[in-house]
């Protein structure tokens, strides 16, 4: 995805479904888990790789750095944020959830304090809680 590689500055959401009551952890990353890469660093260029256009290997071009210090992430009205180091392929926070709809954000933040989408979120359900039947 061109946006990603050059590291376009845009935030969007994901609306979600929570479909149980539990503890769920969500990891955030600026490149796709595939890759287990440095969130603030630059992707080396590839010159052959495993996509191809009319039968030609496409070349992959350098990833662009994105010097973040922190991720934030927003689910529904619950908000967190972490420090990260510059080796950290991704945050990982867990949140505890309701049943229902839900608005997933997550931000790359640099040293200056400004905010720029992150890419990649992963979430998945560690915990499920069970409510005792009256």
């Amino acid at each position: 995805q061109r946006h990603v590689v050059q590291g376009a500055a845009n935030s969007g959401f994901w609306p979600v479904e929570i479909a149980v009551e539990g503890l769920y952890q969500f990891d955030v990353r600026r490149w796709p888990k595939e890759l287990n890469h440095p969130i603030s660093s630059f992707l080396p260029a590839e010159g052959s790789g495993d996509i191809f256009m009319n039968g030609n290997s496409v070349r992959v071009s350098e990833g662009k750095s994105i010097p973040a210090v922190k991720v934030l992430l927003r689910v529904g009205d619950r908000q967190v944020e972490k420090e990260i180091a510059p080796e950290d392929v991704s945050a990982v926070f867990e949140i505890d959830l309701q049943p229902g709809p839900n608005m997933v954000r997550a931000w790359l933040i640099n040293a200056d304090g400004n905010e720029q989408g992150a890419y990649y979120v992963y979430a998945s359900l560690i915990i499920k809680h069970h409510k005792p039947k009256l």
